[in-house]
Parts: structure tokens; C-alpha cells; sequence
């Protein structure tokens, strides 16, 4: 998501960066569960990102030691990125193949730049007259004889 305005409110379930955390509201726009909802993101591509949220604090000390609900285990934020995206992003790595090439005032001294490869000779075809492409043009044909 991004803001078209100044000041624009970022959309509930949003992450920075571009991923999305899911909301009652997008399970219901589709209706299912949250393991559902998970399979349906999968399926499109998304990956989770698990990320750790503070513990809690209770209001008052009488209120956690009444509740007997301290779990040692921390809770979690699940995160959904776009493949390629966020933690997921696909890092560059010395040698790999896509990266640009350096203009040659840059490049090391001796460095020869890549020749240039001649132009191919395009071979005249007839196209094939049972294609859609070739009744089409018959039929332009026709229309500019009338």
C-alpha cells in the first residue's frame, strides 16, 4: 500500500513494505478460516513471516496472578508477503547473471566492451492461408475492392 495523498491512513492489515497481517474482515470477503485463508495465500504466492510480539502486560499484579493465564510461550505475528517482497526479497549475489552491466568508462582498464552482433536477415514467409491472421486479410481485401 501506498499513500495517494498526504496524510492518508494506512488500510487496517497493511505492513510496511508491502506485506499484509490477516483481518476477521478479509476472511469474511471470502469466507473461511484462518488455516483456510492461509491455504487460499499460499496458493497465491504469499509467504509467512513469523514475527515475535512483546508480551503483554497485565494492568496490575493482582489481575496476572488471578488469571492464571501466563503462558511462557510469546505470541506471534503472522505476516504475509507477495513472493519476492520483504523479508523474501531475492538478494543479488557476486556473478549472478542478472546483474547490469557497468557502462564501459566504468569497467576496469583492457576490458573490451561486447561487440555488437550484426542484424539477422528477416526471410520473407508467406503467411498461411488457413490462419485467422490471413481471413482477415482477405477480407480487408474485399472491403477496400467495394
Amino acid at each position: 500500500w501506498k499513500p495517494r495523498f498526504d496524510g492518508e491512513e494506512r488500510p487496517a492489515g497493511s505492513v510496511e513494505g508491502g506485506g499484509i497481517t490477516v483481518i476477521p474482515d478479509m476472511m469474511s470477503l471470502i469466507g473461511c478460516s484462518g488455516e483456510e485463508f492461509a491455504a487460499v495465500l499460499e496458493t497465491l504466492g504469499y509467504r509467512k513471516e513469523e514475527r515475535p510480539l512483546p508480551p503483554a502486560e497485565p494492568e496490575t499484579q493482582d489481575e496476572a496472578a488471578g488469571t492464571g493465564e501466563q503462558s511462557a510461550e510469546p505470541a506471534v505475528l503472522e505476516v504475509w508477503w507477495p513472493d519476492g517482497t520483504g523479508p523474501f526479497r531475492r538478494q543479488r549475489r557476486k556473478g549472478d547473471g542478472g546483474k547490469r552491466r557497468k557502462p564501459a568508462a566504468q569497467r576496469a582498464p583492457g576490458k573490451a566492451a561486447a561487440k555488437p552482433r550484426p542484424a539477422r536477415p528477416r526471410r520473407d514467409r508467406q503467411p498461411d492461408p488457413d490462419s485467422p491472421f490471413a481471413v482477415l486479410q482477405q477480407l480487408k481485401e474485399r472491403r477496400k475492392d467495394t
